[in-house]
């Protein structure tokens, strides 16, 4: 009997890698708490400066704010952004009296202005505006203090601002300065207030007053400066040119200019122009070159002041820029610059943990799907191996017709009645090796039951016979499941694991956010007048877009309309978007639509002394919108090689479709060939088209010259590599090629295009007599090829069209 032997399949493979995968992911787990308990104090002291930073910037601004004097001797600045601030108030308010205490004679008031503030403020917020408090709804505690609505935080200011002109025009004795003043204060701190306060509450306002309130910020911040010098440079001047030139590069040339003229006119009236032009050249010439961009911009800027004002501004206007410049230069060439959306407001801005939360559950959805493809395409091929591994077990017919054959001419040839069974009576026994090969297919042995009465009767050695016939048998039997590997399947754990983290991992580059992309796209919807909540890009081949949060009322293009809109901005062709509605907002998806479609078809014979055809051509499409042809030729005749052929073709059909990666897929493949049952080998012809990009290529590993026929030229691809199962490591070439429209591929089987010869008539049929029918085209190589090529073997070929798919 044959020795025992473990079995395995892919559940067992599939066990053990989990084990080890888990096992992997335990130490990973381990390294990972033992770096965070290391990195704990880098953390920590890394937000402590976080924090640090933010709150000194916020003490600076109010400090600028309160020290920032405008017409008539008024101070309106300070006192709008404690009124609009809705967090940081102390901290404001720290600032204010800071900077207070340079207002000659004035500090007592503004501090008693400022104190008076912050005290109606919380009077506001805790007893006329209550908050219900989350935790018990009959008690009324507000939230959070100084969380009052626009209208009583206006009310504040005017009370505060009034009071302090006042007192102003009182003490000095109802002077006309005071009284200009006192309608300048009710005029200015209303509208700073407004500004300020639309940027406490980006989600409450529409995107246009946004981006006028922050005009108007930068405006506060770049007069605030106006007084103050930096070892003779003055500060206003540098900041407004650096936030120029910051603005045109992020935001684009319109609101370079915008910028540029707003900080241009908050260092002097006369610089609005200069540095508006300063933006407009900077943001032309941003793309072509940094280097041009910024000398471009300083040369500008100079240019317009000697115009203006002459050669003076060589030495008052050249030292700042040139010191601006120098600055900015090196921040922007290793792209370092602070991150900010001064257009956007939050309710429109591209939310960084939202829009990692979209990307992330499309990830997750999709690379389960993914690997439930992998499981399932796994589980198909074991259940297919297994079945295999059962038929290659059992013995073929014939060979067991052999058996009994040889059997009866052991012991017939000595017989005297050999004469009468092989001569008038011989269908009769040729009839009972029949009946014999039966019983042994059947049941994998004789029994006298299967052995007819005559034939007992007259035959004295018919017990020998059928005693041998069932050892002969069990040897045969034995021997095939000891040379089986098939059951076995001894695959290589590490290509295993590679495709398992090739499944998981491929689509990374798929879920890469692209936020300048996403920006562009919600500029252009500004344009468009179509308000959204968030706008997401993501993807590199396969471009995905989502818009959440569509105001349906406000959209009036149609869905053509919207697709070709945002085609020109991502220069790429794009599918009609597909809309799904939650109340009266709409979201929109839009992804990468295919360029080129194909059409295929093939003609296939086997030669004629042979029962079995060892060419297998498949042709199919998966999920990544990639389609595949596959011409696989085993090597030799016969049942064998068209077995080897065929799990050729199921092997990368399978996994392919599943979107394993081919070079990982072919490598299984080979480990596979080479630990089955005899030495049989097969030739791999693999085509892949993207149909998203238009890129192709072929893997060829011991396959014959493939053709592409594009407008009337013939190109000829061809490698010199070994069949799949021959060497350990894998021999095959990719080819990478570009596709085009009309493009036609002629793939063949070595059958056909074996020798120099075969290409000699072959490309005189492609070049001359090409039938635009494909179906008649194979059906025409292939009997030309009959007639052509006197080497018995089998003979396939197939014709692949490609056509540029047409839009909806």
């Amino acid at each position: 009997m044959a020795e025992n032997k473990r079995q395995y399949n892919f559940s067992d493979i599939g066990s053990l890698i989990a084990k080890r995968a888990k096992k992997g992911v335990d130490c990973v787990q381990n390294s990972i708490e033992k770096i965070n308990e290391g990195s704990h104090d880098q953390l920590l002291l890394k937000n402590i400066i976080t924090y640090i930073a933010k709150k000194s910037v916020i003490f600076l601004i109010a400090y600028l704010f309160g020290g920032a004097k405008g017409i008539f001797n008024t101070y309106p600045f300070g006192i709008s952004l404690l009124c609009a601030a809705d967090n940081n108030i102390l901290l404001i308010y720290t600032g204010l009296l800071l900077s207070s205490l340079e207002q000659k004679g004035e500090s007592t008031a503004f501090f008693f202005v400022y104190s008076a503030c912050i005290i109606l403020r919380f009077a506001f917020s805790k007893w006329i505006y209550p908050q219900k408090s989350q935790n018990n709804s009959s008690s009324y505690l507000p939230e959070k203090c100084f969380s009052e609505p626009f209208a009583l935080r206006l009310v504040t200011l005017i009370v505060c601002s009034m009071s302090i002109s006042l007192a102003r025009l009182v003490s000095d004795g109802f002077l006309y300065y005071d009284l200009f003043g006192l309608f300048a204060c009710i005029l200015i701190s209303p509208a700073l207030f407004c500004a300020f306060y639309s940027l406490s509450e980006p989600k409450q306002h529409a995107g246009r007053l946004l981006c006028l309130s922050t005009c108007v910020f930068i405006f506060s911040i770049v007069y605030s400066l106006r007084l103050y010098y930096f070892i003779g440079f003055s500060v206003s001047i540098i900041g407004a040119y650096l936030i120029t030139l910051y603005t045109s590069k992020k935001f684009g040339v319109l609101y370079g200019c915008v910028i540029g003229l707003v900080s241009g006119l908050a260092c002097s009236l006369g610089m609005g122009g200069e540095f508006a032009l300063v933006g407009l050249v900077f943001g032309l010439f941003s793309s072509y070159s940094l280097f041009f961009a910024t000398g471009g911009a300083l040369l500008s800027a100079l240019l317009f002041g000697l115009a203006s004002d002459g050669f003076v501004v060589f030495s008052t206007l050249l030292p700042e820029l040139a010191l601006a410049s120098a600055v900015f230069l090196p921040l922007a060439y290793y792209d370092i610059l602070p991150k900010a959306d001064f257009f956007v407001p939050e309710k429109l801005a591209l939310s960084k943990k939202l829009e990692e939360a979209v990307i992330n559950n499309e990830k997750i959805k999709d690379n389960t799907v993914r690997l439930e493809a992998v499981s399932q395409t796994l589980d198909s091929l074991s259940q297919t191996i297994a079945s295999l591994s059962d038929k290659l077990k059992r013995p073929d017919v014939i060979d067991l017709k052999h058996l009994c054959e040889d059997s009866f001419e052991k012991h017939c040839q000595r017989c005297s009645l050999a004469g009468v069974c092989y001569g008038k009576d011989c269908a009769q026994t040729f009839d009972i090796i029949g009946k014999f090969t039966t019983a042994l297919n059947k049941k994998g042995r004789i029994d006298m039951s299967d052995v007819p009465e005559y034939m007992a009767n007259k035959c004295f050695n018919i017990l020998k016979i059928v005693s041998e016939a069932n050892i002969a048998c069990s040897k045969h039997i034995e021997k095939l499941i000891r040379s089986d590997k098939t059951s076995v399947f001894a695959i290589d754990y590490k290509t295993m694991s590679k495709l398992i983290l090739d499944a998981s991992k491929i689509n990374d580059e798929e879920y890469e956010p692209n936020p300048e992309l996403a920006s562009k796209i919600l500029h252009a919807l500004k344009y468009m007048d179509i308000d959204t909540d968030g706008v997401f890009a993501y993807g590199k081949r396969n471009l995905k877009i989502s818009l959440t949060g569509m105001n349906i009322s406000q959209i009036k293009h149609s869905a053509p309309e919207i697709r070709r809109a945002l085609e020109n901005v991502c220069e790429t062709r794009l599918t009609l978007p597909t809309f799904e509605l939650d109340d009266d907002r709409l979201s929109m998806s839009l992804k990468s639509e295919r360029i080129y479609k194909t059409s295929f078809s093939y003609a296939s014979t086997k030669m004629e002394s042979s029962d079995y055809n060892g060419d297998t051509v498949k042709a199919f499409e998966n999920k990544n919108d990639c389609f595949y042809c596959l011409i696989s030729d085993g090597m030799g005749s016969g049942r064998e090689a068209a077995m080897t052929s065929r799990l050729c073709s199921l092997y990368l059909s399978k996994l392919l479709s599943a979107g394993c990666a081919k070079n990982i897929v072919i490598e299984m493949l080979n480990n596979f060939i080479r630990s089955k049952n005899g030495e049989c080998s097969a030739s791999v012809d693999l085509a892949e088209f993207d149909l998203l990009s238009g890129k192709g290529c072929f893997v060829k590993s011991g396959a014959a010259p493939s053709y592409i026929l594009r407008e009337k030229n013939l190109y000829k691809l061809q490698s010199k590599t070994l069949p799949i199962g021959i060497l350990r490591e894998t021999d095959a070439e990719v080819i990478d090629f570009d596709l085009q429209e009309n493009d036609i591929i002629i793939m063949f089987s070595d059958g056909i295009a074996s020798s120099l010869e075969d290409g000699v008539w072959i490309t005189s049929m492609l070049s001359f007599e090409f039938d635009e029918d494909i179906d008649k085209m194979a059906k025409k190589i292939l009997d030309r090829a009959l007639e052509c090529n006197s080497k018995a073997d089998d003979m396939t070929v197939a014709i692949i069209k490609v056509e540029k798919e047409k839009r909806e």
